[in-house]
């Protein structure tokens, strides 16, 4: 539901260390440059449903003692509360004018 912006979160990939693109003003969206999640006209395509998944005392530990983020998501716990649709998919491919660190 992407008029309740406390849990519409679209993935996106952008040079901003802040986020939040959503709630920016014109002047702040201008400034960032965008790579994917969203399309020439602003509007977010990197969209799917909402699932919050929260820590338990196994993925706490799991975080500390691991590398493998499939291992760490697996411990985590889902929560009953999550929105019916599909998940969303982003498909990005990374250009010569890509830098190395986004």
């Amino acid at each position: 539901d992407s008029t309740d912006l406390s849990n519409y979160h679209p993935f996106y990939i952008t040079d901003s260390i802040g986020g939040g693109r959503l709630q920016n003003n014109e002047e702040e969206r201008e400034a960032e440059i965008m790579y994917a999640g969203f399309d020439e006209n602003d509007q977010a395509t990197g969209v799917g449903r909402l699932c919050e998944l929260r820590e338990t005392a196994a993925s706490e530990i799991s975080r500390q003692g691991c590398n493998d983020l499939q291992t760490y998501i697996s411990t985590l716990e889902t929560t009953a509360s999550c929105n019916s649709g599909e998940p969303g998919t982003l498909v990005w491919t990374p250009d010569e004018n890509t830098p190395d660190l986004v």
